[in-house]
């Protein structure tokens, strides 16, 4: 049976019927989230651990907005007073909402990509209320739990990254004469992952690193990042 991908995620078969491919929640993931609910303080702040921009918010009269709690670069403040809240890519409704078409439209107003639901929408009435504003619905799952899961990804990533410089550090005449010594690009990488065990990522990065990531101050900076990595990464604080 031909099944074609249609509007809105929806996959369309011949036969008249659809069957809607939900949206990644991980792929939704924004630098800055706006949270609206009082059940949504654990998250908001959980979120900020992680480094995220967050408002939580309660939902005013005149659609208006009344932040808070909100994180900075210096870390937690508390704000009790009306704002319009500034521009965020993504609303994560913390908890059931009756007023939900007025938590969308808001969304709408500040742009933002996508409204972020933990609950369960069996009937599709939220959902139909978030798509039918143009924004992406994403429901069912806890925004904490894949954030968790998505910086734990971004940790791994990054130290595959710095061990490869690091390995880098102390045989750059073997990777420079295997390099020298390939015909072009696509050689050089293949004979790279062989001679020195590196994943495509690490390959390429050792193809495009700059010289200047050896010194001795950057190998310096880089131990200190792999023992913080590994610190992260092994209390299981990612996951």
């Amino acid at each position: 049976m031909l099944v074609q991908t249609g509007p809105m995620g929806i996959d369309e078969r011949d036969d008249g019927t659809a069957d809607r491919a939900d949206p990644d929640p991980e792929s939704y993931l924004a630098n800055s989230v706006l949270v609206v609910g009082d059940a949504g303080m654990a998250s908001a702040r959980s979120l900020a651990q992680l480094g995220y921009d967050v408002r939580l918010a309660q939902l005013g009269a005149d659609e208006r907005l009344e932040i808070v709690w909100r994180s900075d670069e210096q870390g937690v403040t508390i704000e009790l007073e009306d704002h319009h809240v500034e521009h965020v890519d993504l609303v994560y409704v913390a908890e059931t909402v009756t007023a939900f078409v007025r938590v969308v439209r808001v969304a709408r107003q500040i742009g933002a990509t996508a409204v972020w639901s933990p609950f369960a929408d069996h009937d599709n009435v939220h959902r139909h209320i978030v798509e039918g504003a143009g924004l992406v619905f994403v429901a069912g799952a806890d925004i904490v739990v894949v954030a968790r899961r998505h910086a734990r990804r971004r940790g791994l990533q990054r130290l595959e990254i710095v061990e490869t410089l690091l390995m880098a550090s102390t045989r750059w005449r073997e990777i420079g004469e295997v390099v020298a010594d390939s015909e072009n690009r696509p050689d050089a990488f293949a004979r790279l992952q062989a001679a020195f065990d590196l994943s495509e990522v690490g390959a390429n990065f050792v193809l495009d690193m700059n010289m200047g990531s050896l010194t001795r101050l950057a190998l310096q900076e880089l131990r200190t990042e792999r023992a913080h990595l590994d610190d992260a990464l092994g209390s299981g604080s990612g996951e």
